[in-house]
């Protein structure tokens, strides 16, 4: 365990290190949008109790303007435990000020290794929209690859009594990867305060589905008049959200993420186009759900 630990620090340190770097090279002079690296934490209900994660936003030169942009959003969700999580993503986004509207779309690469140390492999398909105070947004998971995984260690076993006869009943432990979809609602109170309402659906064949509503709240302070919080920070962000299904029943979970301005940095955005740089936003982590098969 020790030295799975010491490993996932060195992978995660060695990304810190490097972002400069890449934000080097990505934040070219003629760039309008601003690259940044942001981490931070989760606290949840249930097990595993917490989590940190890292995330690079990184506009692409020359396939941006004033107005639109092509970025990349690479991410990192580090589990305590053996669980972690690694996002590959591509978006763009299209800003019209003059409406305050703004829409956009992304495709993830997710690969995650789970509570139970199976590997699988994700695509997610998302899209976005702004209209003044008001986002729509909602996304495809697609597993991929080897999605059912069987687990010795997850077999069960129950006896069950039939009249005069008493029967043993095994259970098949396995690991599985559920293909979903899930939507939101938000409204933005006041800048940087956005409450969020919407549901999610996760269900393959053969296997009980996962599926219920969420609500999150999120608070987000932004460097609106150039001043940084602490002098540092371009942004401080903190969540929370409380969602339930079966068979996982009620899940919390809170979270705080600050944000750094990775090159020379331009001026505070105001209005819509504050939403630009934001974070995709979809589900934290790949659903995947230890089960078992009833065989008799």
């Amino acid at each position: 365990m020790k030295t799975i630990c010491a490993r996932k620090s060195l992978v995660l340190a060695s990304l810190l290190a490097s972002m400069p770097i890449v934000a080097k090279t990505i934040q070219a002079p003629s760039s309008y949008w601003d690259s940044y690296l942001s981490v931070g934490g989760y606290y949840f209900s249930e097990r595993p109790r917490a989590a940190g994660v890292v995330n690079a936003f990184l506009p692409i030169p020359k396939a941006q303007s004033p107005s639109s942009l092509y970025y990349l959003d690479i991410r990192g969700l580090d589990k305590s435990g053996p669980s972690w999580e690694g996002n590959l993503g591509l978006g763009y986004r299209k800003l019209n000020t003059g409406k305050q509207l703004l829409y956009g779309m992304y495709a993830f690469y997710d690969r995650q290794r789970s509570e139970n140390r199976h590997y699988f492999t994700q695509i997610t398909l998302g899209g976005e929209y702004w209209q003044q105070q008001w986002f729509v947004g909602g996304n495809v998971y697609i597993p991929v690859g080897r999605t059912v995984i069987d687990d010795s260690s997850l077999n069960t076993t129950t006896m069950q009594t039939n009249g005069a006869y008493r029967n043993i009943y095994y259970g098949k432990g396995q690991d599985v990867a559920y293909p979903g979809i899930d939507l939101e609602v938000g409204y933005e109170w006041r800048p940087g305060i956005i409450g969020y309402l919407g549901g999610y659906y996760f269900d393959r064949s053969g296997f009980s589905s996962v599926k219920g509503p969420l609500a999150r709240i999120e608070y987000s302070y932004k460097d609106h008049m150039g001043k940084k919080l602490l002098g540092t920070l371009d942004d401080l962000r903190l969540f929370a959200q409380i969602q339930h299904d079966e068979p996982r029943g009620t899940r919390l979970y809170v979270g705080a993420q600050v944000r750094v301005t990775l090159g020379r940095g331009h001026k505070p955005l105001h209005g819509i186009a504050r939403h630009m740089l934001d974070p995709a936003l979809r589900d934290v982590d790949l659903v995947s759900v230890p089960t078992h098969k009833a065989l008799k």
